[in-house]
């Protein structure tokens, strides 16, 4: 009986310290700012400030030793010249057609907790943008990883069409923890809202050719 009653009362304060040991809800200060980070690079940045910001903020970035000379963007692994070529242009293009954010909110967390690689914090990014000449309204499930011994907070933006192989390297075991949901943007999964403006463009282009 004492066992048992020992064994219970190390449960209940192994789950009070561990709870106390959560820092995910009173750092939504510092996600805040990597998101606007992000927001005036992409409205008056450059490349090599995303480069930048990529290796100081995102979570992938400790993976480098298994990828040499690659960076982790638009959801795979790219080698670093076609990376600053490719988000170069990537980032000309959305400054170009005016893109704007309206406003950024971040939900409750949706998972919390400590594992082997860190405190796991999954929050949902809530935003309004101007893009491509509409309103879009998105919400898309952030990672937040927190190193115990440095207390380094890193993100990774989940889209829903991610390689399960990165996944899987990044998150390991903690992966169906997470509780992830697919990126939504003005009510379409994400894939099918990129096809739908793919669509739309090739559409306006075709017009604009007969004219």
């Amino acid at each position: 009986m004492k066992k048992i009653i020992v064994g219970t009362l190390l449960s209940v304060f192994s789950s009070v310290v561990l709870a106390d040991d959560l820092k995910c809800e009173n750092s939504y200060s510092i996600f805040r700012e990597m998101t606007q980070q992000r927001i005036d690079i992409e409205q008056s940045g450059t490349a090599k400030q995303y480069k930048e910001y990529l290796e100081k903020t995102d979570y992938s970035y400790l993976f480098k030793n298994n990828h040499p000379n690659q960076i982790y963007w638009a959801k795979r692994w790219n080698d670093v010249e076609s990376f600053i070529k490719a988000s170069s242009s990537s980032i000309q293009k959305i400054q170009s057609e005016g893109y704007k954010n309206y406003y950024f909110k971040m939900g409750k967390p949706k998972a919390n907790f400590i594992s082997a690689l860190g405190e796991m914090c999954t929050v949902p990014l809530i935003s309004k943008d101007y893009f491509k000449g509409i309103d879009v309204y998105s919400t898309f499930d952030v990672v937040y990883v927190r190193d115990l011994k440095t207390n380094e907070w890193r993100k990774f933006m989940y889209y829903g069409v991610e390689d399960r192989q990165y996944l899987r390297e990044f998150f390991s075991n903690d992966l169906r923890r997470l509780n992830l949901s697919m990126g939504i943007l003005n009510g379409m999964a994400y894939d099918d809202f990129i096809n739908d403006m793919a669509h739309k463009e090739l559409e306006k282009e075709k017009i604009e050719k007969e004219h």
